[in-house]
């Protein structure tokens, strides 16, 4: 709750200012997770995202945006206390916030900051999952002759996912895991395209990953649960406007 006051703070904050910079994208996603001997879901998603930028000195400026898609995804695996495996569509979103500090020299930026990532996954027929991770994404940027890339590491924090296995019935309850380990990394690639008006577009593509180890053992009154170790991979099109 903390991270999301600070995030809107420094947006309003950012308007106030007349920032120099705010970005918005149209996003179009292809998902893949694996949690392997367990289940795997695959499917697109459509979002959007976008970012507002503070100067506050000469190479130094503050940021904050976010991104929300949606979807289905192609589910297969055995669930908790199911007879045997199960293929279904489920209903899913994807959201992620985040503060940064940006440091510029010349055509290289380097950015540092803190980020929260939830997965709402409703498993259709079967129980719902909620997973949210906090982080601290670092970056850097290359911007030259109308093209930019980017390269990233997400370094962990905490997560927790809360299973509903009430939903299961049979006198189960729900249940909150904590994953205490996991990472992700990612790269971006660019085209900026110059329009009227001081606004710019641009096209991009990129790649991330997120890798999450086995949670901790939990209760649910009728057994004890993990959730497994899942890799999640994303690739991303869009296009986006920068005023």
């Amino acid at each position: 709750m903390r991270f999301k006051l600070i995030l809107v703070l420094m947006i309003v904050a950012g308007f106030q200012a007349q920032a120099q910079w705010l970005d918005a994208a149209l996003t179009y996603s292809d998902i893949k997770y694996k949690a392997p001997n367990v289940a795997t879901q695959e499917g697109r998603m459509a979002g959007v995202k976008g970012e507002v930028g503070l100067p506050l000195f000469s190479g130094f400026s503050v940021s904050a945006g976010g991104e929300y898609q949606s979807g289905n995804l192609n589910y297969e695996g055995t669930p908790f206390a199911a007879a045997g495996p199960v293929a279904v569509v489920t209903k899913d979103y994807i959201r992620d916030y985040r503060a940064m500090a940006n440091l510029t020299y010349g055509v290289l930026t380097i950015s540092a900051g803190a980020g929260q990532r939830y997965w709402y996954n409703d498993i259709v027929g079967s129980y719902r999952r909620r997973q949210q991770m906090d982080y601290f994404p670092l970056m850097a940027t290359l911007r030259r002759r109308g093209f930019y890339i980017k390269g990233e590491m997400d370094l962990w924090r905490e997560g927790k996912n809360t299973t509903h296995t009430s939903d299961l019935g049979g006198g189960r309850q729900d249940v909150n895991f904590k994953q205490k380990k996991g990472a992700g990394y990612g790269a971006e690639i660019g085209l900026l395209i110059p329009t009227a008006l001081h606004i710019s577009s641009h096209i991009f593509a990129s790649y991330h990953k997120w890798e999450i180890k086995e949670s901790d053992s939990q209760f649910d009154g009728v057994s004890y649960l993990i959730e497994p170790e899942s890799d999640t991979s994303i690739i991303q099109l869009g296009v986006g406007f920068d005023f």
